[in-house]
């Protein structure tokens, strides 16, 4: 909850620290843009719609796209279907909760052109229909600029409110989409079984006309609950067996299927003792209903927030004659010459050309360090470095696409996770229901000389002592921690989280985006205020396009101040339409600089920005300044504004770093950033010195979590540089990031700028396992009980079909007792 120091976000719900230089109610530039854009576009009810707690409006999704992609997908789509009318299916990100449905409709809807527009959420897409423009396909190609079309213009409006269109991606049909069909067929059999066998329960005698006719429709209904949902546990069942493990759907498939075969012998013999054919349906419905209730709980958060895929398909490769084509990266060869364009990733080991002019590249993948790096002609560019200069260059290839580093960080191996403990909880109960069973029919059969009872008993002890807690109470208790999580702003994906949650030790922490936030905080706001309405939309031109983290802060904080973001080719915001504006120029390293009215504008380093001439500031960027974070804004080498970045740490971190380890858990911190930022960092937390460690490559950091007890070991980290230890811990974790490639191999994500959802999730596991061992202790007393009136050989199926279903009430009624907040 937050403390009397923290805030929460007017926009987003995500609790912040309070700082005395931070008067604003949120907790970023991004999230304060998108809400005067939502104000001002009259669209409140948002607010009213929205989860408790969503994402923070990422960086990424305020810097300008090209949607020459989206314009092409226009026409191609236009000339397929011909119609005065087109329709698309478009990948959306950003979306979170059915507030996020209600505005995007209405954003789009809102655009000229625009006929219908559907949003699926579970699946991140959306559906727009639009009135054809009857766009030239060939012509497109031709432009230098995103074209004005109806879904670009559709595009750019989303954007603004922090939601972007991707282009559209392969689905795979849920599990719990699956199961749905399945679920509503066994629920139709079960309720028709119990409607044929309810006469026979209130006394219909057995030469009543239609009673043979109510036999037959209860055995149908069974065995169309069978087929439609018994076999699907069946089957899991088996394809465990044959690797050698005892999954929990194993008992289910043996209680319906010795139930289901006993109710045929019963049924073609006359016995109706063995008549367990409503048990059937009912219990296969249950279980298969509680599954359907774990499975889309799992599908909803994995769905609920989609990120574009990190690891490319393509490159540029340059050919012979100087053209460029799209190559598949997999079939890259040393030798090739790859063009890499802004905000590109360098896909193999590469060394850059020297013909191409220095570039500027973040590493941070790669190390860690949020500055880039300046590259001369002719030096080795390691894969995954991000081109962050303004302009493309060339590199040529060293190495395949399987030898790349990037490759590698970017693969996602399947886990073949096992439930240890709980497949020796199932062998146990397994080996002791058969034993009783068996016991009580020889004992019956052996002193009654009546083994048609005795059979009776056998199975009514196979057949009653019911998995409940196991079927049903089990996956109610996971789709309520997993509901619970997801309204705190953490998205659990994988079911079997809480079961390796319980044995956690230790936790690692990368630094970089993960204990600290991905973009430096300008350190001084009100320099900006100070600025007058010109100078502002010259600095807006500066970093309009700009990729460097100190472009992508500056961009935020002018957005947060009310700069538009409309782009114009020949003017500014706050000039003339007919403002004499030059295209941006950039010295790698030193900053850019823009013509504006014959004023020439600098943003870059304090010496290099003052310079009063072109030819100053070629002579000052071709000396190597050691420089940092710290830049400077000048108008003909007057200096209008210093200004000074530092690095924010997360708004809790101190706090929840104390929390934890008063927990008992031992923490550290493994990074691939400078030694002294690292051993800071350890200072500011409350860590010791030896618990951090700075400068190791992917490669360290998977070998140190492979020697640290792995399997006791949850790992937070945020980009691929973590990936390979992301794979040797047994719990993996992230927060929410641009460029995020973790998630897609995460047990579970955060949304915010805190780590206050990580102790959430450690509170909700403790509070789940209480409410599991209390549920398998009734069902201990339930099995109890039961198998006692099976002994007994009072146990028929009338009672079995009310006290199955009346011990799933009571299972469930417990969980939803206990894992209350």
């Amino acid at each position: 909850m937050p403390s009397a120091t923290t805030k929460v976000c007017a926009h987003c719900g995500t609790p912040f620290e309070a700082r005395a230089s931070q008067e604003s109610e949120y907790c970023c530039n991004g999230c304060a843009y998108v809400a005067r854009m939502i104000a001002s576009s009259g669209f409140d009810q948002y607010y009213d719609l929205r989860d408790r707690i969503i994402s923070p409006v990422k960086p990424a999704a305020l810097q300008k796209r090209d949607y020459r992609w989206l314009a092409q997908l226009q026409a191609d789509a236009e000339a397929q279907q011909a119609k005065p009318s087109a329709t698309t299916d478009l990948d959306l990100t950003g979306i979170s909760c059915v507030g996020c449905v209600w505005l995007i409709e209405r954003v789009v809807s809102q655009q000229e052109g625009i006929q219908r527009v559907e949003v699926n959420a579970q699946l991140g897409q959306v559906r727009i229909q639009w009135q054809s423009e009857r766009l030239d396909r060939l012509a497109l190609g031709d432009t230098d600029d995103s074209p004005t079309t109806v879904l670009t213009r559709a595009a750019e409006a989303l954007q603004q409110f922090g939601y972007l269109l991707q282009p559209p991606g392969k689905r795979e049909t849920g599990e719990s989409q699956r199961l749905l069909g399945r679920v509503g067929i066994t629920g139709a059999a079960a309720m028709n079984a119990m409607l044929f066998t309810l006469p026979r329960y209130l006394g219909m005698p057995d030469d009543f006309e239609l009673a043979g006719l109510f036999g037959l429709f209860t055995l149908l209904s069974a065995t169309i609950a069978l087929l439609a949902g018994g076999t699907y546990f069946i089957d899991r069942a088996v394809r465990a067996l044959r690797i050698g493990a005892l999954h929990i759907d194993f008992p289910i498939a043996l209680g319906i299927t010795l139930a289901y075969a006993g109710s045929l012998f019963g049924y073609f013999y006359g016995h109706e003792t063995y008549a367990y054919f409503d048990f059937v349906a009912i219990f296969t419905f249950l279980m298969l209903g509680g599954r359907w209730l774990q499975e889309r709980a799992v599908e909803r958060n994995r769905f609920a927030l989609r990120q574009s895929r990190l690891q490319p398909t393509t490159a540029r490769v340059v050919g012979s004659t100087g053209g460029v084509s799209d190559q598949a990266i997999e079939t890259l060869k040393p030798g090739q010459v790859v063009r890499c364009g802004p905000g590109d990733l360098v896909p193999v080991r590469s060394r850059l050309s020297d013909q191409s002019p220095a570039a500027e590249l973040s590493l941070e993948w790669i190390n860690g360090e949020a500055e880039p790096v300046r590259f001369q002609p002719g030096q080795v560019v390691p894969a995954g470095a991000i081109n962050v200069s303004r302009q493309p260059f060339d590199l040529t290839a060293e190495e395949t696409w399987e030898e790349s580093l990037l490759r590698r960080l970017t693969t996602i191996e399947p886990r073949q996770l096992r439930h240890v403990q709980l497949e020796a909880i199932l062998r146990y109960y397994l080996v002791a229901v058969l034993i009783i069973g068996v016991i009580g029919s020889l004992t019956w059969g052996l002193s009654t000389g009546n083994w048609l009872v005795a059979g009776q008993v056998a199975l009514s002890v196979l057949v009653v002592s019911c998995p409940c807690a196991l079927g049903v109470a089990y996956p109610l208790a996971q789709e309520q921690s997993v509901a619970q999580l997801r309204r705190a702003g953490v998205y659990v994906k994988e079911a079997d989280l809480f079961h390796r949650l319980r044995h956690l030790k230790r936790i690692v922490f990368d630094k970089t985006g993960t204990l600290t936030l991905e973009t430096p905080d300008l350190a001084h706001p009100e320099v900006l205020h100070a600025l007058g309405e010109a100078e502002r939309a010259a600095l807006w031109r500066l970093v309009e396009d700009g990729l460097h983290p100190i472009s992508r802060a500056l961009r935020e904080s002018l957005l947060a101040l009310g700069q538009s973001p409309v782009r114009k080719k020949a003017a500014l915001h706050g000039n003339p339409d007919n403002a004499s504006v030059s295209p941006v120029q950039e010295a790698v390293g030193f900053g850019v600089t823009v013509l504006i009215d014959g004023h020439r504008y600098a943003l870059g380093r304090p010496m290099w920005a003052a310079a009063a001439s072109q030819g100053e500031l070629d002579r000052i960027a071709g000396n190597d300044i050691n420089g940092n974070f710290d830049c400077a804004l000048a108008r003909d080498g007057e200096l209008l504004a210093q200004l000074k970045f530092v690095e924010t740490v997360r708004e809790d971190a101190v706090p929840a770093v104390a929390s934890l380890q008063k927990r008992g858990l031992q923490l550290h911190i493994l990074s691939g950033d400078r030694e002294e930022k690292v051993s800071a960092m350890a200072r500011h937390l409350g860590l010791p010195a030896e618990a951090a460690l700075g400068r190791l490559t992917p490669e360290q950091k998977a070998e140190w979590v492979q020697q640290h007890d792995p399997a006791l070991t949850l790992f937070i980290g945020d980009g691929a540089n973590d990936s390979l230890a992301f794979d040797a811990a047994a719990v993996r974790g992230t927060p929410v990031v641009d460029r995020g490639l973790l998630e897609a191999k995460a047990d579970f994500y955060f949304l915010g700028r805190n780590l206050g959802g990580l102790l959430t999730l450690l509170d909700i596991e403790h509070r789940r396992r209480r409410a599991v061992q209390a549920v398998f202790a009734f069902a201990v007393c339930y099995n109890l009980v039961a198998i006692a009136l099976c002994l007994a050989a009072l146990m028929n199926p009338l009672l079995a079909a009310i006290l199955m279903p009346l011990s799933s009430l009571v299972t469930i009624g417990i969980v939803s007792w206990r894992m209350r907040g």
